[in-house]
Parts: C-alpha cells; sequence; structure tokens
C-alpha cells in the first residue's frame, strides 16, 4: 500500500510536469479555447496623429470542456467532489478543505536528495524544478503574507523509471541575516513588519529579496526569481546556493529582473524583462537571450506613472505590457505603518493600458543603473517619490518612440495566458484578470470594509477564499486596421 501511496505521488508529479511542460510560454498561432463567450466590453482608442485605430474588443472565456475519457474516472470523481459548487448569494462559490490549505503555512524543511519509492515510466526523463514560499516564521516573528516568506527551490528528477526528490532554501543575503539574528530584519513588500513598531520602520526602505517567485533553467544555469532584485544561482544537482548572479554584469547593483520570462520557439532565445518601479514613471527594460546566455538584443522605455507589471507576452514582432490602474500613496509606507503593496490604490474610473512594444526596434545596450544603498540616499529617495506622486498627477504623454498604447475597461492583471498575431495583424491576448486589485482583502487596505487584523496572517482570516476577487480569463483582440474590423 506504501508503494502504491508513493506510485500514485509520483503520478501526480508527472501530471504536474506535464502541465508545466505543455502550457506555452510562447507565441502560440491558435486561439486558447473556442467556446461562444459568456460576456463582452469593449473599449477603443485613437492617438493623437495617428492614421490606423487601434481597438480593443474583450471576452470572457467560459471553461473548455473536459473530456471524460481523457483522464482516469477516479481521478475526475474526486476533483468534482473536492471543488462542489455552494449556491450561496446566488453566485459560484466553491467550497475548499480550507483546514488542509491552513496546514500548508508552516516552515517547510529541506530536503537532502532522496529516492522516492515506486516506479515512472522509463521514458519519462529530465528534472522539474519549482520555486515557492517555504518559511512563514523566523524565530517569535510571524510572516503575515505567504508572497513574503523565503523561496525554497525543490527539484524532482526523473531517471530509469525513479524519481529522485530535494529541496533547499534560496539563501539570498537576507535570508543569512535573519537566520543568524533570529528574527525579521527586512519590512515585507505584502505587510510582514519588523519587531519596534512603526518607528523601527520609519523611513527604511530596504526590501529583502526573497527569490521565492520563478525559477529559470537556461544555458545549464539554475536561477531562482523575485519581482523586484536580481537572481540568484543555484546549483542544479544539490540546490544549494551559489551566488547573486549580475547576468554577465547586465544586472548592475539595484538592477531587477521580473519572475516570468518566455521562450520563442522560433528564435530559441530567451525573452526576459525587468521594471525598476517609480511614481512620476517606471523604467521597463527587456532583454533577449541567445542559448549560450549571450544577450542578443535589448529595449528600454518608460511607462508614465507606477508600472506594476508582474507578467508579459511576446508574439513575433511585439512585447506585450498591461498596467493596471494603480496608484501610489508613500507616506504610510514612509512612516513604516505598511508595506509598499497596502500603499496601492485602484482606481476603477481609470483604464488600464495595454503597450504595443515592436521587439525589431534597434536599441544600445544601456544596463540598470543605481547610486547605492546608503541610508541617507533613502532619506532622499523618500522626498522625491512624495514629491514625484504629486508632480505625475493626472498627466499622460505622448510616445515617439514606435510604441503604441490602447486604453482598456479597468481590470487588475498578474498573468498572461497566450498571445498572437492573426493572418490579418491582429492581436489576440489572453490574460486572467480581476474587477480589482487583488490584495484589496488580503493587504489590509484602507477600501478593505473587513479588514484583517494588524497581526494576523491572511490565511488565519475567516472565509478568505471567498472574499478574494475573482480572477477571470479574458480575451482581447487588438484590432490594427484602419477600419477597426
Amino acid at each position: 500500500k506504501m508503494e502504491e501511496g508513493a506510485s500514485l505521488l509520483c503520478l501526480l508529479c508527472v501530471i504536474c510536469l506535464h502541465i508545466h511542460l505543455c502550457v506555452s510560454t510562447s507565441p502560440l498561432r491558435r486561439p486558447l479555447f473556442v467556446r461562444p463567450p459568456c460576456a463582452s466590453h469593449r473599449s477603443h482608442t485613437r492617438r493623437k496623429g495617428d492614421s490606423m485605430l487601434w481597438r480593443a474588443s474583450a471576452t470572457a472565456i467560459s471553461r473548455p470542456p473536459v473530456a471524460a475519457s481523457t483522464q482516469p474516472v477516479g481521478i475526475l470523481r474526486r476533483l468534482r467532489q473536492s471543488w462542489s459548487k455552494d449556491g450561496e448569494g446566488g453566485g459560484q462559490i466553491y467550497r475548499y478543505d480550507m483546514d488542509a490549505y491552513r496546514r500548508g503555512f508552516v516552515n517547510a524543511r529541506e530536503v537532502s536528495p532522496c529516492q522516492l519509492n515506486g516506479t515512472v515510466p522509463a521514458d519519462i526523463k529530465g528534472t522539474y524544478f519549482r520555486n515557492g514560499h517555504g518559511k512563514f516564521q523566523i524565530g517569535e516573528d510571524l510572516v503575515l503574507h505567504p508572497f513574503d516568506g523565503d523561496g525554497m527551490v525543490a527539484a524532482i528528477t526523473f531517471s530509469n523509471g525513479r524519481a529522485y526528490f530535494r529541496s533547499q532554501y534560496v539563501k539570498t543575503k537576507g535570508y543569512v541575516k535573519e537566520q543568524k539574528e533570529g528574527r525579521i530584519c527586512f519590512r515585507g513588500v505584502f505587510g510582514t513588519a519588523k519587531r519596534g513598531g512603526w518607528l523601527r520602520s520609519f523611513l527604511d526602505l530596504r526590501v529583502k529579496n526573497v527569490a521565492n517567485t520563478g525559477v529559470l533553467w537556461w544555458n545549464r544555469k539554475l536561477l531562482a526569481l523575485w519581482e523586484q532584485g536580481r537572481p540568484y544561482a543555484l546549483d542544479p544537482i544539490s540546490l544549494s546556493t551559489l551566488r547573486e548572479s549580475s547576468l554577465n554584469g547586465l544586472l548592475k547593483r539595484g538592477g531587477v529582473m521580473a519572475a516570468h520570462y518566455k521562450i520563442d520557439p522560433k528564435t530559441n532565445c530567451l525573452v526576459a524583462f525587468g521594471c525598476q518601479i517609480r511614481p512620476v514613471s517606471s523604467k521597463v527594460s527587456v532583454w533577449e537571450f541567445d542559448p549560450s546566455f549571450k544577450l542578443l538584443k535589448q529595449r528600454s522605455f518608460r511607462m508614465p506613472g507606477l508600472a506594476f507589471l508582474h507578467d508579459f507576452a511576446i508574439t513575433d514582432n511585439y512585447y506585450l505590457f498591461i498596467q493596471p490602474p494603480l496608484s501610489l500613496h508613500p507616506l504610510p509606507w514612509l512612516l513604516g505603518k505598511c508595506g509598499i503593496g497596502q500603499a496601492l490604490s485602484f482606481h476603477p474610473d481609470r483604464p488600464a493600458r495595454l503597450y504595443i512594444v515592436p521587439r525589431n526596434r534597434e536599441q544600445q545596450r544601456q544596463p540598470h543603473t543605481t547610486t547605492g544603498g546608503r541610508r541617507w540616499l533613502g532619506w532622499a529617495s523618500c522626498v522625491w517619490m512624495a514629491l514625484g506622486v504629486w508632480m505625475a498627477k493626472g498627466k499622460r504623454r505622448e510616445r515617439a518612440d514606435g510604441i503604441r498604447c490602447v486604453d482598456l475597461d479597468p481590470f487588475f492583471i498578474f498573468h498572461f495566458a497566450n498571445a498572437y498575431e492573426e493572418e490579418n495583424g491582429n492581436l489576440v491576448i489572453d490574460i486572467d484578470r480581476s474587477e480589482r486589485y487583488t490584495f484589496d482583502l488580503t493587504l489590509r487596505t484602507a477600501s478593505n470594509p473587513h479588514p484583517i487584523p494588524k497581526h494576523t496572517p491572511i490565511w488565519l482570516f475567516d472565509q478568505v477564499e471567498k472574499k478574494i476577487p475573482k480572477i477571470e480569463l479574458f480575451r482581447y483582440r487588438i484590432t490594427t486596421s484602419g477600419s477597426g474590423r
């Protein structure tokens, strides 16, 4: 029975690996689903001086049909039983095993390389790497949001019908410091606080690179990724942390590489981006690397206002970014009363903006730079940030760099699902989106009518699963023809 259980565990791992490999991170030529839409929204924009009309239409995508013959009946039955509908409030609310969910938020233990019981088909070969938050308590201090937890990379290697597992924390500089002192030493982006109240955090803009969001295997190098920091290089066999990586000098001190990247199957290139967030204008850099990690091209541009960019998409000719309508109210954050993620406000009366950036535009390499991290420089940054928020209000700048900006309906976005170009040149973009800022509840923002107690982790909040904004899959078709059709 133990071997059967282990075999089932390995089977589930294989299914996860199959899903991971089959979900394309590159441009595709065919639609994601073909079911009829259940809702539709339209918006369009005509930019001054342009002869071409860019029109965007959005469609909520229905659930794809699942053929019973494609998966074992027993698994489908168990899924249906655990994902039952509840008609409370007239909506489709799903019941989850919240006790099991909450049991996941305890400090994960590192596992040395070991062989798992059971067997898998011998033709399954390779290694599946996964990164995610793994530490939720440091000494007596609690991590209040999972996104503030230190990253742990796990790996399953399949070879000769066997599976081998190991896991290790990413030993970032912040991780090493906090483990040595036995307490939280850095403010969390999503609400985790240091000891001593707001006075200990006053004008302290330091943020720990938690390296918990993504993992990249390229040119036989393994990197752990986070939104606002440099990658960390890991040993792919033991998963031990080697060093913070500058990508061969591309990322200077303060440079960042986001956690989501794409691989273009036509050119076999890695496409990645980084965003240095500022209240007046945010700098976005996009890089393309060949299989040897040599930089082939780079493009940098600015987005007016604060750019919350978690993911992006690529097609044959474009990089695609969506900027949700968020603004920063820095005073509570600068005073040490909240994390920077809690100082963001969503504006339902403003449009989200799609940036269509040409890939073929040449630009000379201009790496990220920064002036250092001294404390007095942080104070100067505080003054500039507060002044910048005031200066940026209501300003829109016309672009002269070939980038197209299309106003969409207001929404918040984390991820792109797909993007491709049709034969007529129109763009099709699939995204997951919510009608408001996803963290209104989980980050204790002012707009939340039922705030979570200040020192309570979000996973302990009653019925948190029902109050988080619903995320739906939407398709946008960007019409580029002069007729707008």
